[in-house]
């Protein structure tokens, strides 16, 4: 019996040798993962504490931007409203533009038939001008009249 009982010890041994062997494998493999996730894990803390400084630095620009981005809807809502105002005018002076053409129409007629006529103030007066006449200080009657005694 001491036999049975020293064989099945030592299948059992070698089963949990076997065993023991293939949880150091395990063991092995978990370890080499385990650096590989350290690794992984230094790299991306690296990657974190670079993006809390570029965060951190970026921080004021993010808020000047929004500053300058609020004065900047303000404005916008300011050119909005002369935008609303001067497409009133515009329209106002379309209308206005319409109306006028026929005028136009009449004024350019009439400046093609004054044109004769202008040309030849303009010859006239830049004719050389008359002598002016001799003042006298006194006054002379045309014809002399005998004044009655």
């Amino acid at each position: 019996m001491m036999d049975e009982q020293g064989t099945r010890f030592e299948v059992l041994l070698e089963d949990v040798n076997r065993n023991l062997g293939v949880l150091a494998e395990a063991v092995a493999v978990v370890n080499t993962d385990t650096k590989d996730l350290k690794e992984a894990v230094s790299q991306l803390s690296t990657k974190v504490d670079r993006f809390e400084v570029f965060a951190t630095h970026a921080a004021p620009r993010l808020e000047r931007i929004e500053g300058k981005l609020d004065k900047l809807e303000s404005k916008v809502d300011k050119l909005e409203g002369k935008v609303d105002k001067l497409e009133g005018k515009v329209d106002k002076l379309e209308v206005f533009a319409t109306d006028a053409r026929p005028r136009l129409m009449r004024l350019e007629a009439f400046a093609s038939d004054a044109a004769p006529r202008l040309v030849r103030i303009e010859t006239h007066l830049a004719l050389p001008a008359p002598r002016p006449r001799r003042e006298t200080t006194k006054l002379k009657p045309s014809k002399h009249h005998r004044r009655k005694p």
